[in-house]
Order: structure tokens, then C-alpha cells, then sequence
């Protein structure tokens, strides 16, 4: 009896022993199937990966990279469109190409870790759950923001604020009209986000409405409280100086909402011709081999704006209760010392030619002539002291037919007029040359709207500087060790003018590359005007012609072998369409 149980112990001991064997057996098959997939794969991209919808799964990373530069390639443009509208930006004016091989090792490391366990992880759930790598791509963000504010300007319609203005009929009261406007940034991240998910559908552009205009209740209520303060004058004064802010500024200063901040600023950039000066260094000619004062140091002006504009402020707002009709406001200012005194005029180190620029303005009417060299001769002996600004726009100082100048034609407000002072732009691009000659660092330059022939005489498009005071300034800065001094030559019979750029040499040398023309865009067909001022038959052009293109170039600046500075400049020149007046009048009998 008892052996018969031994018996069977035995041989349920056995199948015991077999199923722990057979039990072990599969959990070690179960738990090396993801050592021998980790293996298998080692070395290569997991299965799960791809990137934009190509599967990179299985492949090395030279045979993924072949795979993906035949499957996704760089865009040759980015298209943009609204209603109507469309719009190209070419792939290479933004510098835009994608990097296969950078991608590719990004989607090696999807999985890739320093522990083999947390690698057969991490395969696993890309196996399970899939991943698209998102493509690595570089481009130029300044050109493309460039490239896209352009477009911008061409869908955008500034709104018209309303406005209280004045006339010998009485006040008058605008209400002002709506615009478009369009989201530089937003339309620049779309841009990216597109680019990213290689999505080259063209990108719908979002253009908003902005509109300021008021009511007619309103409008009578702005009437009512304009016809209280018509009578009353506001004067602003320091010392002997004084500004008095005409009728129309005053009535501008009024908005439903009760004072445009804006308006107040204009009115500051006024006041400031009036009361401002910069602290005045001596002023030197480099003649001989020295430097000769003819100009002695002054302490310069500058206005208090925020206790200004709280002063201005407190008195409009109370302007209608106040009895006085001539209502006085002190100008608070900050006197600033000059930097050097004519008593250190000698200490300077000016001592050979750094750079020089010129310019050729052949063609140009006796006003801009006259403007060219009026201009020229604010500079001529301006010092600027070491890790000082160059602002033309501070020492050109005001820009109208007060200051001398006289009409000739100017780009504003889209179109080519007469304005005062046109020809100053001449001087700028001159400075900017020999700024640029000298390896100066250039802190602010804009370009022209579109390219101008006096600025391509001898020389490529795109080295130019436009200036719109207060707005638009040109500058550059004197990083070298010693003051420097600009020298103007200007020989307005020869239509010639150049600046020159004195002060001591620190080995730096200067060059400009890669300077490229490109995207030539044809001017729109003539326009023709009908002028019933003009006699029939009669023909006048106000406007001229000229292509559109993009230009840039590189600077680099050296010294020893090393590069201090680089920097490329870009210009986006818009078609210019040529303007005429056809005279529909009457023909003269005189």
C-alpha cells in the first residue's frame, strides 16, 4: 500500500520538474524576444519611426537619409494667398532648405539611451505607438519676416483715426474710416509651422479689419467740446524760446476718448526742433596733418518728456475751464555737458584716413543739387568720441525751407513729390559707404522703397540709406580706440560729393561679398490722370518709373585674422509705377 504512494509522489514530482522546465523555458523566450528585436535592430532606425509619413523603420542611417532626400525635398517656394491675392516667396531669398542627415539622427535617438533596458523600451513603444520625427529645416528668420512685412504692406489699409481739425468755415469733425490689417508674427509662425509639417498647400493670410470710426452723436459731442477750446492758445517756453501749438494740433489733441497720446508725441518732436541741441563737442577740420577747432563746445538741451507730456496733459484736460486765453507751460529740461572741450582738442588721435565714401548724382534739378550740398555741410568736422553713436538725424537737424532747404522731389506717402529737403538721402547713402569702408559697425540702415538711379552711379543696387526724420535714422558707431572725424568733399558742379573718415587705424580691414540682384520685377503700365487744371493735350509726369528687385550683400569686417564684425544687408525695392497728368481743361485763348 505504501509503495503504491511512493510511486505515485515520484511521478507527480516529475511532471512538476517538466512544467517548471517548460514554464522557464517559455518566460526565457518571452523575455528574450525584445533582448534578440533590440538586437536585431541595433544600430539601425526602430520600426514605428518615420518622418513625414516616410517609414524610416529597419533602415541605417545612410540608407534613410538616400530614402528621405528622394522622398521630401526643400521647397522651391513658400505661396501665400488672400481672396484674389497671391504671393510668392522663393526658398532661396529666405535661405530655406531642409537638413535630411540632422533629421535622420534625430530619429536614431528616438530610441537610443546608455542603458540597454531603457533602449528596449523605448523600441518597443515606438513600436507600439509610432513616431514622426519632425523635419530639421534652417532659413534666414529676418528675410522671411522682411519677405513677409512686404506683403503685408500690400494687403494692409492703415485706418483713419477721427479727427478734429479747423478751418475759417468752422470746426471740423471726421469720423474716421476703417482699415486692414495683417499679423506679421502670426503669418511669420504659420509660416514655420508649414514649413515644419511640409505642408506646401498655400497659406490662407489673415487680414483684420480695424475699425476707429465714431458716430454721429459722437462726432457732434468732439464738435462741442472743440468750439470751448478754439479760442484758447497753448504756449510752451524755456528761457527765451518759444513754441506755441497751433490751432489744428490742438484740435488733434481731441479724441472721443479724451487726449490722443499721439498727437502729443508729434507735437514733442516739434518742440524739440525748437528746444533741443545736442551737447556740441569742438568741431574739427583735419588740414596739414592737424586738427583745427572752428566751432566752440556747447551744453546741450533735452526735453523732460514724461513731465512734459504730464504737464501738457493736466492743462488740456482742464483747457475749457481755465479763463485765461493764453495759457503758458515751462519746458522741463536736462542740460547735458559736452563730452570734449575745446581745451582737449589736441589729445584726440586723429591721424590718417580709415574709409571713405562717394557718390554721383548726375541728372539731378538745381533744388536737389542745392540740397545735396546744404546737407553735406552739416557733417563736415563732426567728432565722434570712442563707443559713440553717429545719428544723421541729430546732426542734420531740421529738414525744411525754415532751415534752408528748398523743393525737389521726395519718396512720401508712396509716391514721389515735391517736399523739402529732397536730396538729403544722397548724403546718408555717401556716409553709409564710407562707414562702411572704414569697418564701422552699422547700428541702424533702412533702404529705399524702390531703387533710385542716383544711388546706382558706379555703383550695385542695394548701398543705400534712406533717412525720414524722426522716424527712419541712419547710425553707426565708433568702436575704435581713438575719437574719429568725418571730412565732407562736396563739389555740387561736378554733381560729386564723399565723406572721409579720419582717426587711428587698428588693423581692421573691410570687405564687401556675395552682392546679389535678384526677383527683377517689371514697373506697373504707365498711369494717367485726368487734370481738368491742365489745358487738353497737355501731358505732365509727377511720377517715374522703376523696377522692383532684392538685393543684398555681406559685410565682414577683420582684423588680425579674426572677423569682428559680419552682417548682411538686405533691400526689398518695390515696382514704381510711372505717374502723368492729361489735361482735360480748356485751351487757353491768351
Amino acid at each position: 500500500m505504501f509503495k503504491g504512494f511512493k510511486q505515485l509522489d515520484i511521478k507527480s514530482n516529475k511532471k512538476i520538474k517538466i512544467a517548471a522546465i517548460v514554464f522557464f523555458a517559455i518566460t526565457l523566450i518571452i523575455l528574450s524576444i525584445p533582448v534578440v528585436y533590440a538586437v536585431a535592430f541595433w544600430g539601425k532606425i526602430s520600426p514605428g519611426v518615420s518622418v513625414a509619413g516616410v517609414d524610416l523603420g529597419g533602415l541605417t542611417e545612410k540608407e534613410a537619409t538616400s530614402l528621405l532626400a528622394q522622398e521630401v525635398k526643400t521647397p522651391e517656394k513658400i505661396e501665400l494667398g488672400f481672396e484674389n491675392d497671391n504671393f510668392t516667396i522663393p526658398a532661396k531669398e529666405i535661405g530655406l532648405r531642409y537638413d535630411h542627415e540632422k533629421t535622420v539622427l534625430l530619429a536614431q535617438q528616438t530610441n537610443q539611451s546608455d542603458s540597454l533596458i531603457t533602449d528596449i523600451i523605448n523600441r518597443i513603444d515606438v513600436l507600439i505607438n509610432k513616431k514622426d520625427v519632425p523635419i530639421v529645416y534652417y532659413l534666414d528668420e529676418d528675410s522671411l519676416r522682411n519677405n513677409l512685412s512686404v506683403v503685408a504692406g500690400q494687403l494692409s489699409i492703415e485706418p483713419v483715426e477721427p479727427n478734429v481739425s479747423y478751418s475759417p468755415n468752422g470746426i471740423i469733425v471726421t469720423r474716421g474710416q476703417p482699415g486692414k490689417d495683417v499679423d506679421v508674427e502670426k503669418l511669420f509662425i504659420n509660416v514655420l509651422t508649414n514649413i515644419q509639417n511640409i505642408d506646401h498647400k498655400p497659406i490662407i493670410i489673415e487680414v483684420v479689419e480695424v475699425d476707429p470710426t465714431i458716430s454721429d452723436e459722437q462726432a457732434e459731442e468732439l464738435r462741442s467740446r472743440a468750439e470751448s477750446i478754439i479760442e484758447k492758445s497753448l504756449i510752451l517756453f524755456y528761457d527765451d524760446i518759444e513754441f506755441v501749438i497751433d490751432k489744428n494740433d490742438m484740435l488733434n489733441l481731441l479724441s472721443y476718448e479724451g487726449v490722443k497720446l499721439v498727437v502729443y508725441d508729434q507735437i514733442l518732436l516739434k518742440a524739440a526742433k525748437q528746444f533741443e541741441r545736442n551737447p556740441q563737442n569742438a568741431v574739427f577740420q583735419f588740414q596739414d596733418g592737424k586738427v583745427q577747432e572752428f566751432k566752440p563746445a556747447k551744453e546741450g538741451l533735452q526735453i523732460n518728456a514724461e513731465e512734459l507730456r504730464s504737464r501738457l496733459i493736466n492743462v488740456y484736460k482742464n483747457i475749457h475751464e481755465l479763463e485765461d486765453i493764453k495759457i503758458t507751460i515751462e519746458v522741463p529740461v536736462y542740460q547735458t555737458p559736452p563730452a570734449i572741450t575745446t581745451s582737449e582738442v589736441n589729445d584726440l588721435g586723429i591721424q590718417e584716413l580709415l574709409g571713405k565714401g562717394d557718390s554721383t548724382y548726375r541728372g539731378s534739378i538745381p533744388n536737389r543739387v542745392y540740397n545735396v550740398d546744404l546737407a553735406a555741410s552739416k557733417f563736415n568736422g563732426i567728432l565722434i568720441e570712442p563707443g559713440g553713436i553717429f545719428s544723421f538725424n541729430e546732426i542734420i537737424g531740421d529738414i525744411s525751407v525754415y532751415s534752408g532747404y528748398k523743393q525737389a522731389y521726395v519718396i512720401m506717402g508712396g509716391k514721389t513729390v515735391l517736399g523739402d529737403g529732397g536730396g538729403v538721402c544722397q548724403v546718408s547713402t555717401t556716409i553709409f559707404r564710407a562707414a562702411l569702408d572704414a569697418g564701422l559697425p552699422i547700428v541702424e540702415r533702412s533702404p529705399h522703397s524702390y531703387r533710385v538711379g542716383y544711388y546706382e552711379q558706379g555703383y550695385k543696387a542695394g548701398l543705400d540709406a534712406t533717412i525720414y526724420s524722426p522716424i527712419t535714422d541712419f547710425k553707426f558707431k565708433n568702436d575704435t580706440p581713438n575719437h574719429i572725424l568725418i571730412q565732407t568733399i562736396s563739389n555740387p558742379a561736378n554733381y560729386y560729393l564723399a565723406f572721409e573718415i579720419y582717426g587711428t587705424s587698428d588693423g581692421r580691414v573691410s570687405k564687401i561679398t556675395n552682392h546679389y540682384i535678384a526677383s527683377p520685377v517689371p514697373p506697373p503700365e504707365d498711369l494717367y490722370v485726368d487734370d481738368p487744371a491742365l489745358p487738353e493735350g497737355e501731358v505732365k509726369q509727377i511720377d517715374w518709373s522703376a523696377w522692383g528687385a532684392r538685393a543684398s550683400f555681406d559685410y565682414t569686417v577683420e582684423r588680425g585674422g579674426e572677423t569682428i564684425h559680419e552682417k548682411t544687408f538686405y533691400s526689398n525695392f518695390r515696382p514704381w509705377q510711372a505717374v502723368y497728368l492729361r489735361g482735360v481743361g480748356p485751351i487757353s485763348t491768351n
